[in-house]
């Protein structure tokens, strides 16, 4: 059985203010904590059930505390908690200027600009993973990495993944000018069409704002993700992450 106190300095991680202040954030699931655990991610904690330790094995060094199903209710974040939930050590995923100008001049990367949906960016990282893409830069306002919503969307996909917090104008200070950037618009170059290359960055806006001018002045290239129908009255821009996706999809047809 928790304690209180157990309870406490869990249910405290549901809030972002905990998270930043503990550098501590939680992850839920089966498979999202067994691939936390297996790709190497750093865990402190692992709160399970009977069910979950009978068939699983924790790593060494990992505190481990077999718990009730209640008990899991009580510090989950989810309705319907699912056997595990582990405490983890968020992960420094900051680049020296060095490592994020060879990285662009070498690799796609994508720049979020302004992303405050945690699904989205949950998604976006599970696919970028999916084509390979390895780092992920964003607005210091897009919506924070470890907010369980963010977590639950990656299904895992972090562990493979850098997300990095930088203000544009660093971010752009670091790269060559050779590096192509591509942003997404309703009007553009139909994607389909362009030169691409193995390199360069890809700017994705919100979907309420869409890339914001200060962004949009260091695009080379808008490219658009045409409808099939564009005679189709009803047809509506594309949610941000399906957005991500069909551009990651593209470009990895080199």
């Amino acid at each position: 059985m928790l304690t209180k106190n157990q309870i406490k300095a869990v249910r405290a991680l549901h809030q972002r203010k905990f998270r930043t202040q503990k550098k501590l954030f939680i992850a839920e699931g089966v498979k999202i904590v067994n691939d936390f655990m297996l790709g190497g991610f750093p865990v402190k904690e692992i709160y399970a059930t009977k069910e979950y330790l009978g068939v699983n094995d924790i790593k060494h060094g990992i505190s481990c505390f077999e718990i009730s199903q209640k008990d899991l209710e009580a510090i989950s974040t989810l309705k319907n908690p699912n056997q595990v939930l582990a405490v983890c050590h968020a992960r420094d995923m900051s680049l020296t200027d060095d490592d994020i100008e060879k990285i662009t001049r070498q690799r796609l990367v994508i720049y979020l600009d302004g992303i405050r949906d945690p699904g989205n960016l949950g998604t976006i990282i599970r696919t970028a993973n999916w084509f390979g893409i390895k780092h992920i830069f964003c607005s210091p306002d897009t919506v924070e990495v470890y907010n369980p919503k963010v977590i639950q969307a990656t299904m895992g996909a972090l562990v493979s993944t850098n997300v990095i917090s930088i203000d544009l104008p660093i971010f752009f200070n670091e790269i060559s000018n050779t590096v192509p950037v591509y942003g997404l618009f309703l009007e553009g170059d139909k994607i389909h069409n362009i030169s691409k290359k193995k390199n360069g960055i890809i700017i994705i806006g919100s979907e309420s704002h869409g890339i914001r001018e200060k962004a949009e002045k260091y695009v080379t290239q808008r490219i658009n993700i045409p409808p099939y129908d564009p005679e189709n009255p009803h047809t509506e821009s594309l949610n941000a992450s399906i957005a991500a996706s069909i551009a990651m999809f593209y470009f990895s047809l080199t």
